[in-house]
């Protein structure tokens, strides 16, 4: 059942180990996928092609850097990031593709791989289940938390960072936010400078639903 989301988009850096075999739905699964609806997700590449490219532009950027006579000195986790984009049930691959547009022209940063999760979501609370006219003795509906995280790397083709050049970038994130709500067609979200609310980490929204 679709969340009726608004539109939200994060970004943070990349831990590269597990967002790949969460992003791949590899190996372990947390208790909000439901493993009979993986088969509906949607994938940019698969993993190891997805491990391949980050690993060649990584290689590409460093002998970029060695041909200036200089030894790479970033930090390895800080060069990948990823983005997170809510989606609805009608979005389309398509839809996907014109929000990573806006993220590689905004940011600078390359596209390593992108993969849509149908999969993911929580069974209907009790406050939803009044809000869709349903009563204890109705079977509880899956809300489905439909989304999108997109894999980037962030130095460019010279081994520069980009990311310290949007860092000094003032109202970035929320342009890049209100861009996206429009090519989705979707409601933007409140700029958190306004609601003051801190985002949830996945860990975090499932403890807060067990409470």
């Amino acid at each position: 059942m679709d969340n009726n989301a608004k539109s939200c988009f994060r970004i943070d850096p990349m831990k590269s180990e597990f967002a790949y075999w969460h992003d791949f739905r590899q190996g372990f699964q947390a208790s909000n996928v439901q493993g009979t609806m993986t088969k509906d997700n949607e994938y940019s590449c698969s993993f190891s092609e997805a491990r391949a490219l980050a690993k060649k532009m990584k290689d590409e950027a460093d002998a970029a850097i060695r041909a200036r006579g200089k030894t790479p000195q970033y930090n390895d986790e800080a060069i990948y990031w990823e983005a997170t984009v809510n989606l609805r049930p009608w979005h389309t691959k398509e839809d996907i593709e014109k929000v990573i547009k806006i993220l590689e022209k905004r940011l600078g940063y390359r596209t390593v791989f992108w993969s849509r999760h149908k999969d993911e979501g929580h069974i209907a609370t009790d406050d939803e289940m009044d809000e869709l006219g349903l009563s204890s003795a109705d079977q509880r509906p899956f809300i489905n938390n439909d989304h999108f995280h997109v894999g980037m790397f962030s130095l460019d083709k010279n081994g520069n960072s980009l990311h310290r050049r949007n860092f000094g970038k003032p109202n970035l994130i929320s342009q890049i936010q209100t861009e996206i709500a429009q090519v989705l067609g979707m409601e933007r979200g409140i700029d958190k400078r306004i609601t003051k609310r801190t985002h949830l980490t996945p860990r975090q929204y499932r403890q807060a639903m067990s409470l």
